[in-house]
């Protein structure tokens, strides 16, 4: 039986293990994870955690209501055991009762004919030669990486402590209201063991380029990367991207681009022979029944 629990009563340890064991189990529903993306996040939890979906409330003018956080394409409903299509119906069908306004990304073990919105992501296996690897290049890749490693204009640097990179990032436009939150988002992650930064720097030292690739069993994902001008002059990303395919070739390593919707990101993951790989998005807006369930007790 599916029940509501709320933060303060999560059994932490039995939750991580779910996520841990859960076909689709991705990184963003680790407990710690979701302290920092979306903190006081409630839960729908089934049997003895036997299936379990993290809950991401938001609270807002006395409303409450559930969005996705920033920095988790997907999350939805996690099983250690046979997830059934009809369970994940069951986990969202719930959520409607309890909120008026639901918006937000299942993982991809959780698409079915229920949910009539699919969103695109790029993954690509790494358990190849390199040589293998690269034959599945667009051209344009090909010509770029040719070009990049001809003018010998970048170097991988594994030495920079993780206040130089967050120095780095401090400096550049992007994401700079979201800074104090990826700070500690990838702190903790390089804390566990989850993550690593992969930078780039010019002939004179001076970092370039940076990616943050997010560490769960098997998958890397492509959490956010970073460029300077300079950077984006010299084709970093295909520079840092091309480079972590060759170094991690022929291992069990699946790389997880998240997304793109966007047209000329999704053809920048596309290139380099990247598959696709669907998630469902859930929703459910209902203004009389946000007003009404904002201000009931659970």
């Amino acid at each position: 039986m599916i029940h509501y629990v709320q933060h303060a009563d999560i059994d932490r340890k039995k939750w991580d293990a779910t996520v841990e064991l859960a076909m689709g189990g991705m990184p963003y529903a680790l407990s710690w994870y979701l302290d920092i993306i979306s903190p006081q996040w409630d839960a729908l939890v089934d049997d003895d955690y036997d299936a379990i979906m993290p809950v991401p409330v938001k609270r807002k003018y006395g409303l409450r209501y559930v969005i996705q956080p920033p920095f988790a394409q997907q999350l939805g409903v996690f099983s250690s055991k046979m997830l059934y299509p009809k369970t994940v119906e069951h986990f969202c069908n719930m959520l409607t009762h309890l909120y008026g306004y639901v918006n937000i990304q299942l993982n991809y073990s959780n698409v079915s004919p229920f949910f009539s919105k699919v969103f695109p992501n790029y993954v690509l296996d790494l358990n190849r030669d390199y040589t293998d690897l690269r034959i599945y290049f667009s051209e344009n890749h090909r010509r770029n990486i040719r070009k990049i490693l001809k003018d010998g204009q970048l170097v991988v640097n594994e030495g920079f402590s993780n206040a130089e990179v967050e120095t780095f990032i401090q400096q550049q436009e992007s994401f700079k209201s979201l800074i104090p939150f990826l700070m500690q988002l990838t702190r903790e992650a390089i804390a566990r063991n989850a993550g690593n930064w992969q930078v780039a720097v010019d002939q004179n030292g001076n970092i370039v380029s940076v990616i943050f690739w997010l560490k769960f069993r098997y998958r890397h994902i492509y959490l956010y990367s970073l460029s300077s001008e300079a950077g984006k002059l010299h084709r970093a990303s295909f520079f840092l991207v091309n480079e972590y395919i060759r170094q991690n070739s022929g291992n069990t390593i699946l790389i997880d681009f998240e997304g793109s919707r966007i047209p000329g990101v999704a053809r920048f993951f596309e290139g380099f022979g990247a598959r696709l790989e669907y998630y469902p998005m859930f929703q459910y807006h209902n203004v009389g029944k946000l007003l009404l369930r904002s201000f009931m007790p659970f």
